[in-house]
């Protein structure tokens, strides 16, 4: 009924003031049941790479790794399904 996924949505927070906390986007994860298969990869191993451009001029930007543990789902998914995407 579809497939696990992780997405960014980025966020434009405006000015920012020195020292003010601030949301540079948010990160979605759809975890669907996993089956059908015995070789099944648990683990993501990736890195969400963010370039702020415009802010430091030649900025390479900065990375930011992360690990994901795709479980097995017990539950029926909460995912709602619309136009777009989930």
């Amino acid at each position: 009924n579809g497939q696990s996924a992780i997405g960014f949505k980025p966020n434009n927070p405006g000015q920012v003031e020195p020292g003010q906390t601030f949301l540079l986007g948010a990160i979605r994860h759809n975890n669907l049941p996993i089956g059908g298969t015995k070789q099944i990869q648990q683990y993501l191993h990736s890195s969400l790479d963010l370039q702020l451009t415009g802010l430091i001029p030649g900025d390479t930007g900065e990375s930011y790794p992360f690990v994901n543990y795709e479980s097995f789902n017990t539950l029926a998914s909460t995912i709602m399904y619309r136009k777009g995407g989930a």
